[in-house]
């Protein structure tokens, strides 16, 4: 007679992973300092990039010299290639040959790409060692810098290799913004505008108040416009905290901070990530949005609404080319999909829509075709010009919407004639489902 033996191994976790997030012009030049009386790490590796380094790393590797906290500076190639297991194997390669060990801390400088790749090396490096995060890019001070998910990407897909793992101190320097370009600026307010979408209807009214601030170039910005550009980070921020506070591993509530990142993320992928991640994130915005008016949840105002912004900073106009069939195909890739089509959409702008209590809903592939082909977001066109063929006759057979995501937002009364209008659209649906309960009666249910 054999007999189980059962060893119970009994862990319950309890960490402390709370950190503050310091929103201060100016505070780069003040960092040494506050690292030494923080002692997160007896020194620090910084990692950055091929362009943030040349304006920043040495106003930093400087300060840390002068505290004796350096020990070295690891540089990779600026842009998305850089977020890489390749490149991942090179940074923590070259930390082992500085003498790095469990007592060295990581500072990420520079946008999101950094800040993912810095701190999954620093999540990787002997089992985990602290970092900080210094983002350079809007997109990194009000998004990726917050709530600790880093990682990399795949050549099949983004992020789909990472780790939770919080920074002890974020240092949101508005200053940095001062050498962006204009594209990078932009794209950065596709992720910020997506805060007031899911969650601020104030914040969302507060980027329909200041638009001159926004369409800036950021080497012209004054002293008053850091002012209202520091509050629109901190209350980016705050949103975001709020929401990592209630759920940190994306359980349910997290996922609201998804709006658009399933489509964009696609977008974005196709496009071999030569879009930018916030121009892409707005795109999908709009995507999002006509799939939620289609499905009733979103009123035509609050579409109007969503998109005049979007048009008036001229920001989600993204397209890519490839068939609509291989973008559902990538959708369902995507790791937010979670094996299946799941979207976060809105109900009106401020408030994600839910159902029975979830906020990723399944949505039909088919209806999603429809958005992206009426919308015109795939561009199915073969390397001669000629228009490709789809085998699916229902995905060709809809009328054109009264949404021109490529231009700027046309309400049915402005657009051509040949436009279906709300009324059309509403008797064809109903005709449709009619047909469809008669098909469904006549095969026996």
């Amino acid at each position: 007679m054999f007999f189980m033996r059962r060893i119970q191994l009994q862990l319950k976790k309890s960490v402390d992973d709370s950190y503050d997030i310091v929103v201060e012009k100016g505070i780069l030049r003040r960092l040494g300092s506050d690292l030494r009386m923080k002692r997160y790490a007896e020194s620090y590796v910084v990692i950055t990039d091929s362009k943030v380094g040349r304006l920043y790393a040495s106003k930093l590797v400087d300060q840390l010299k002068r505290e004796k906290l350096f020990l070295g500076k690891i540089v990779v190639p600026a842009g998305e290639s850089s977020k890489s297991l390749e490149q991942l194997k090179d940074v923590l390669d070259q930390m082992v040959k500085m003498g790095a060990n469990r007592e060295t801390g990581v500072i990420a400088l520079g946008g999101g790409v950094v800040g993912d790749l810095g701190g999954f090396a620093a999540a990787s490096f002997m089992r985990g060692v602290p970092y900080i995060q210094i983002p350079t890019t809007l997109l990194a001070m009000v998004d990726s810098s917050v709530g600790g998910k880093v990682g990399v990407d795949l050549p099949s897909g983004k992020n789909l290799v990472g780790a939770f793992w919080q920074p002890k101190k974020v240092y949101i320097d508005p200053e940095l913004l001062s050498t962006l370009s204009q594209k990078q600026w932009k794209a950065g307010l596709g992720e910020a505008v997506k805060y007031g979408a899911i969650k601020d209807r104030s914040l969302w009214e507060y980027f329909e108040q200041h638009v001159k601030v926004w369409n800036k170039d950021p080497k012209s910005f004054l002293p008053g416009d850091y002012m209202v550009i520091e509050e629109m980070i901190e209350r980016c921020v705050q949103i975001k905290a709020d929401v990592v506070m209630k759920d940190e591993r994306e359980g349910n509530l997290r996922q609201i901070l998804n709006y658009g990142h399933t489509f964009g993320h696609v977008i974005e992928l196709m496009s071999d990530f030569k879009v930018l991640h916030g121009e892409v994130v707005a795109s999908g915005m709009r995507i999002a949005a006509e799939l939620a008016n289609r499905l009733r949840f979103l009123s035509d105002a609050e579409l109007k609404k969503h998109n005049d912004l979007l048009d008036v900073l001229n920001i989600g106009k993204a397209k890519t080319q490839g068939l609509i069939k291989e973008f559902v195909q990538h959708m369902r890739k995507d790791k937010k999909a979670k094996g299946t089509l799941r979207v976060v959409l809105v109900d009106r702008i401020g408030r994600c829509h839910q159902e029975l209590g979830n906020y990723g809903m399944r949505v039909d592939e088919k209806l999603i075709a429809e958005v992206l082909k009426e919308g015109k977001w795939v561009n199915d066109l073969t390397s001669d010009g000629a228009r490709v063929r789809m085998k699916d006759s229902s995905l060709t057979s809809s009328p054109v919407s009264s949404i021109s995501w490529g231009n700027t937002y046309q309400s049915p009364s402005e657009s051509s004639p040949d436009v279906e209008t709300d009324l059309q659209r509403r008797l064809r649906e109903m005709r449709e489902r009619a047909e469809e309960r008669r098909r469904m009666g006549g095969s026996g249910g």
